[in-house]
């Protein structure tokens, strides 16, 4: 019987599953990322001007009003997979500056399957994902990004923080979970 196997049936909530394998750790190259839609209830506009502020580069992927993108941040539009996986694994961390709820947040999931510490919101899925002070830094506003950013060497240990991603997000440690809900709904009560 795996630690993974317990499932309270009074909260079947399964996260997300990710093949491990698809990502990689890198040495960080000093850059910030921010991934993601470019819409202003993601945030990326407090992500940029933490960045600033914070004295770092900020390299933006992915879709949407490329206006959004100020401070001096870096817009690279969209990316491929593997490029994005890059990326995420170079970044000194993931901002993940949501205004709005988010539910799951998988780009927190992956960038720390890449080892790289990520900055989110301290609301919604975030609160699922990020381990405060383990995996990342949970946050309430902008001067609290520019903290975190300047904390983030703090968590210098990629591969704990990836070792956290793989138990508690990998397709083979999710699987378990999966199986025994499946079947306590399957079976007579």
């Amino acid at each position: 019987s795996s630690k993974h196997a317990i499932v309270d049936m009074n909260d079947p909530l399964i996260p997300a599953f990710f093949d491990e394998n698809d990502f990689s750790v890198s040495k960080p190259s000093g850059d910030l990322l921010y991934v993601g839609r470019i819409t202003e209830s993601k945030g990326v506009e407090d992500a940029c001007k933490a960045a600033r502020i914070a004295g770092k580069r900020l390299l933006v992927a992915g879709v949407g009003n490329k206006k959004l993108v100020t401070d001096g941040a870096v817009y690279l539009g969209p990316v491929s997979m593997s490029e994005r996986n890059r990326l995420m694994s170079e970044a000194s961390a993931l901002l993940c500056p949501t205004r709005a709820f988010e539910a799951n947040g998988n780009v927190a999931i992956e960038a720390q399957l890449c080892g790289t510490p990520v900055i989110s919101t301290n609301h919604g899925g975030w609160l699922e994902t990020v381990i405060n002070g383990q995996t990342g830094w949970r946050i309430a506003d902008v001067p609290e990004m520019v903290q975190a950013i300047a904390k983030v060497g703090l968590l210098d240990d990629r591969q704990a923080i990836r070792k956290s991603a793989v138990e508690r997000f990998s397709m083979r440690n999710i699987r378990h979970r999966y199986d025994t809900y499946f079947r306590s709904i399957l079976s007579p009560c």
